[in-house]
């Protein structure tokens, strides 16, 4: 099967889904690592084990009101879960192992009313955000992230597009933009953005960096040209097109929360929601909230 521009996938056979594959071909090797939603019906009452431990590139799973059980390493490979969706009431039997570590980062949204049977349930409770699932209104909720005064949630509308003025502080400057996961530095004129028409609820990160001169050796003139911060979704991802770069993370009040080597290429970082964060690139600086 050919499936390589396949980007979501709706599943209705509860046998299909059920089956333990841990001797047999899960779904991420059915219809490709490359699919980044997964949609389960509410024909849907059991999640085999294994099932979506090959979905690498998975960042959404949608489960319908039946859904009761989730076996061993279901989804132990979907490590850029950024949204989980639970319709049920009743938070679903899971097993410890089910969830890749970095899954717990992800979002978890349930019904109306059921927070707290899953803040209180073991493994659900391993969700670092767990909201309310809203209902198919024509209102979306907008969060803003800008290292400034936390995070601001506007109601919006469904189907209308947003405009916002992006200002750094003295001393910084706006280093990148990014809504829903997408880097949208470019689309920005004089510290200006305009969103696609919201189709549900949003996310808008900035992140600023310090402004060059306040920086005592910005070293080589290629190496700072080759590096990016962006951030979505409780990860922090650092671009580097150069060669291997050091690089640490700290809490605003100076707690070293990373360390580690960046290699060429895109690394994502992991880290704890609803805080803000100084990334320390070599000799540059970076202001990111989450």
């Amino acid at each position: 099967m050919n499936c390589d521009r396949l980007k979501s996938v709706t599943l209705n056979s509860n046998a299909f889904i059920s089956a333990d594959y841990r001797s047999s071909s899960n779904l991420g090797e059915i219809f490709g690592s490359q699919v980044k939603e997964y949609v389960l019906s509410g024909a849907i009452r059991r999640i085999g084990g294994y099932a979506f431990s090959s979905c690498t590139e998975m960042t959404r799973i949608i489960m319908g009101r039946n859904i009761e059980r989730i076996q061993e390493y279901a989804f132990s490979g979907c490590s850029k879960l950024e949204e989980v969706y639970v319709k049920n009431p009743e938070p679903p039997i899971i097993f410890e192992n089910a969830v890749h570590a970095n899954g717990y980062y992800a979002i978890l949204y349930v019904p109306e009313g059921a927070q707290a049977k899953y803040k209180e349930t073991d493994v659900w409770k391993k969700f670092a955000r767990i909201r309310t699932i809203k209902d198919e209104s024509q209102t979306c909720i907008l969060a803003i992230k800008s290292a400034v005064g936390g995070c601001v949630e506007m109601g919006c509308n469904r189907g209308v597009c947003y405009t916002f003025t992006i200002k750094a502080e003295t001393g910084w400057q706006v280093s990148s933009v990014s809504f829903n996961g997408t880097d949208v530095t470019a689309n920005i004129t004089d510290g200006v953005y305009t969103t696609p028409l919201l189709q549900g609820d949003s996310e808008l990160n900035v992140v600023f960096e310090m402004d060059a001169e306040s920086i005592d050796d910005v070293g080589n003139v290629d190496a700072y040209d080759n590096l990016r911060v962006t951030a979505s979704a409780s990860t922090v991802y650092i671009h580097n097109e150069g060669d291997s770069v050091n690089s640490s993370i700290y809490t605003v009040d100076g707690k070293q929360a990373k360390s580690l080597v960046i290699p060429h290429g895109t690394t994502r970082i992991p880290v704890q929601p609803d805080n803000v964060y100084i990334v320390k690139v070599n000799n540059r600086t970076f202001k990111v909230a989450l």
